[in-house]
């Protein structure tokens, strides 16, 4: 996308300004909106009166050099690399947080001890895979002891609801049991570090070098309204309203980005939501004098309701020069609902100070003889997504309605309804400003070329016709659902068959699939309170060639069609060696030419799903298997978001790539429910792959979109149905895909470290995501060439690294 017109961002924390300079930086034209007197939004530091308030504070942490690289170049000295420890404040005793075995066994008494090593031996990936609220998952990874102890009611505390309705797919990123006792954020390859003079440093650096490019923020002016102009199912932005008085337009060549939460924005739009926040109020306090956190730890968790506040830190340990030499800043944090909040004290300031003072001194954290200098409120507003079990399918839903304004990007944690740190933001930034400024038209637009033969009409496949007049062929889609579990996978098998599917499909994939350096691989960060990367949740639930076969063999057994996607070709190779009868290409491997003529060459049937792809696209992809003399090739509409909302189904789709391409068409559908499928195969899909799953609400990318056992039977009975209405007796009758083309396309990476001038062969390149590289379709012109500088493994090929 290349935009000429002016970008209107909306709020100046990390997200906005990070995205604002690096727009600057590719010389678009800027403006800036701050509804605060302050730059950095959640990671932003209040000076009053001399002194320096964090709104956290932050630590800065990331396994990706990049980013590290990234931040240490705006904030060169600033970083200073204090090793920090937490620790849970339990019935007046303390437990280093995240847990470890080591620090149990010194902690626990020796009976406890026993008790918590049997339980944590006892989990399963199975019971895991099973789990459908946070509190399940906990207890099957961390043991009823510990659960109990940690798990149950700092969560409770701190999102404002039991555990049970705490959706699962949280869990796997907040819970980690360690072996050995370490600081906070450290391992192999992590880097952490704090500001010396704040958290709100990076923010304010970013500010003045924005300046320095002509740039200035526009402070107290807040979002109020935003008015719409509607040309059929799309929106756009013609008008944004500051503090309900001052009216921006909007032009036809601008862009808006939005920052603020997205209930707020959905509110203005009029889009009615279920979607909500929790909120925090920081009480900052100067004492007079030096003072340690109870065993010497930096930052102290607290789940007992007793206590108003849910974590105390000592702002002294993430900045050396901002708290006053011979003082210390503690900040108690304070979760709440905005207008629900049992405790009426974090309504009024003084009642809310002067509680979070006596608890402390209650806990003997401050010596009453303490002479308190200086008391600060931060009113931080919306921090916390409430996650509760089946908001996937809102979110979806009001994502999608957003999507649906052409001019408008959703940008930052409380716009996308995320808890992100700042390297996920940073990353973010960092990409969604490439994708606004550049033209890849030179790498995404394939060539049309002829083939000598046609695709199939119709064609077998297990005893089963597929195409023509035949009935449609429904494909229970078990993907990933089965969450790295044999014994899920077998049970899914056998309610696939009792509910009349055709076949069911799994998800063949090499550990490594999703890039750990670039893209959506630094949107996370395997870290305690963070998200967990999805490059490590797809190694993790992925099945080896064992287990593979074990599942295949029992779907044999039990009569049902089993195949598969490959994601690559050595997943091709194993899955040939068990006799797969057909392949799935995924869409984001439409553009995997190399990939789908191996596949092509097995002469074996192959789907073909075709979102987030142009129409030469798919004529390079159909290419390619027809070239390889193999014409049983079925293309499948699909629209990658996901769920994707019932506006965004776009099946009028099927139509047109059967009158473009002549092939059987079908639809791959991640709406949720079973109208849109029912409604495609009127419309005339002869294949209708659809997701499912025991439990909407366990943990995974496609639970939430998934049919349940019950959901699929009606399915498939509907479909049957609706088939008998459309015998003939006469007259018969994506904006949005912008964030998961950048996350999943393939594109090519180099394998190896390469020096300048080495040349290019087969074995030093690779096709992985994400799209950030050149097409595949170059690869033919990459080979042989030479190296302009030296490059790491696993580093996107550009076309300025090699000559």
């Amino acid at each position: 996308m290349v935009n000429d017109g002016i970008f209107h961002i909306i709020g100046a924390g990390i997200s906005g300004l990070t995205l604002a300079l690096e727009l600057v930086k590719k010389g678009k034209k800027i403006r800036i909106y701050e509804s605060l007197n302050y730059v950095g939004g959640l990671a932003r530091t209040e000076r009053i009166d001399g002194f320096s308030f964090d709104c956290g504070p932050h630590l800065f942490h990331t396994a990706n050099k990049s980013i590290q690289e990234y931040w240490e170049g705006i904030l060169l000295d600033e970083i200073e690399t204090p090793e920090l420890y937490g620790a849970n404040y339990v019935n007046n005793k303390l437990y280093e947080y995240p847990v470890s075995l080591e620090s149990l066994k010194e902690q626990l008494t020796k009976e406890e001890y026993i008790q918590v090593q049997k339980e944590v031996g006892k989990n399963t990936n199975t019971s895991l895979a099973e789990s459908s609220n946070y509190s399940e998952y906990v207890e099957g990874l961390a043991g009823k002891y510990l659960s109990e102890l940690f798990f149950k009611k700092y969560p409770e505390k701190l999102w404002g609801i039991a555990t049970k309705d705490l959706s699962a797919k949280f869990a796997p990123r907040r819970i980690e049991i360690r072996k050995r006792k370490r600081p906070f954020h450290s391992g192999k390859g992590k880097w952490a570090g704090v500001l010396k003079n704040g958290c709100g440093v990076l923010a304010e650096e970013i500010e003045r070098k924005l300046q320095e490019k002509g740039v200035l923020i526009e402070y107290n002016k807040k979002l109020t309204d935003v008015d719409l102009s509607t040309v059929s199912a799309f929106s756009s932005i013609s008008k944004i309203i500051l503090n309900h008085e001052e009216s921006i337009e909007i032009s036809e060549n601008d862009t808006v980005i939005s920052t603020v939460p997205m209930t707020r924005l959905a509110d203005m739009l009029g889009i009615k939501n279920k979607l909500w926040y929790r909120n925090v109020k920081i009480v900052a306090l100067v004492l007079s004098e030096k003072i340690t956190l109870p065993g010497g730890y930096d930052w102290l968790y607290f789940d007992d309701d007793q206590y108003i506040f849910h974590r105390v830190t000592l702002q002294d340990s993430f900045g050396s020069k901002s708290v006053p030499k011979g003082c210390s800043i503690l900040t108690c944090e304070i979760a709440y609902d905005d207008k629900t909040s049992k405790d009426k004290a974090v309504y009024d300031s003084e009642t809310l100070i002067n509680t979070c003072v006596q608890q402390l001194i209650s806990t003997s954290i401050v010596n009453k003889n303490v002479e308190i200098i200086k008391k600060h409120l931060i009113d931080a507003g919306p921090l916390y997504p409430g996650i509760n079990v089946g908001y996937e399918s809102e979110l979806g839903r009001v994502r999608g309605k957003l999507d649906n304004i052409n001019n408008l990007y959703i940008h930052g944690s409380l716009a996308e309804y995320e808890y992100s740190d700042l390297q996920v933001i940073t990353a973010k930034s960092l990409d969604l400003a490439v994708l606004l400024s550049e033209d890849n038209s030179l790498h995404t637009e394939n060539l049309v070329k002829k083939s000598r033969i046609y695709p199939s009409k119709s064609f077998n496949l297990c005893g089963k016709k597929i195409g023509g007049h035949e009935q449609c062929y429904v494909i229970a889609e078990i993907g990933l659902n089965h969450n790295g579990s044999v014994d899920l996978s077998k049970k899914m098998i056998d309610k696939a068959i009792s509910s009349g599917v055709q076949a069911v499909k799994l998800q063949s994939y090499k550990k490594g699939r999703l890039s750990s350096k670039v893209r959506g691989a630094r949107y996370y960060e395997e870290l305690v309170d963070s998200q967990e990367s999805t490059s490590n949740f797809l190694d993790k639930v992925s099945l080896n060639k064992d287990e593979t076969r074990e599942v295949f063999q029992y779907a044999r057994d039990k009569g049902i069609t089993i195949f598969s996607t490959p994601f690559d070709i050595e997943s091709l190779a194993m899955l040939e060696e068990l006799n797969c009868e057909a392949y799935k290409i995924s869409s984001m491997d439409l553009v995997n030419i190399p990939l789908i003529k191996k596949v092509a060459q097995t002469k074996k049937p192959i789907i073909i799903s075709t979102g987030m792809s142009e129409l030469s696209d798919i004529q390079s992809a159909i290419d390619a298997v027809l070239s390889e003399n193999n014409p049983n090739v079925v293309l499948l509409h699909c629209v990658s978001i996901y769920p994707c909302p019932a506006e965004n189904a776009n099946i009028e789709m099927i139509n047109r790539l059967k009158s473009t391409f002549d092939c059987i068409v079908g639809y791959s559908d991640h709406t949720t429910g079973i109208d849109i499928s029912i409604a495609a195969v009127a419309i005339g899909a002869k294949i209708i792959e659809k997701h499912y799953t025991f439990d909407k609400n366990m943990d995974g990318p496609d639970h939430n979109f998934s049919l349940v056992p019950s959901e699929l039977s009606s399915l498939v009975k509907s479909i049957r149905r609706i088939e008998l209405s459309l015998l003939d007796h006469g007259y018969g009758v994506l904006p949005s895909e912008i964030k998961t083309v950048q996350d999943l396309r393939r594109s090519i990476f180099f394998r190896v470290d390469m020096k300048e001038g080495e040349i290019i062969t087969q074995n030093s390149i690779e096709i992985k995501s994400p799209g950030v590289g050149i097409h595949p379709k170059f690869l033919p012109l990459i080979v042989g060439r030479k190296v302009a500088c030296s490059v790491e493994s696993d580093y996107p090929v550009q076309w300025d690294l090699i000559k």
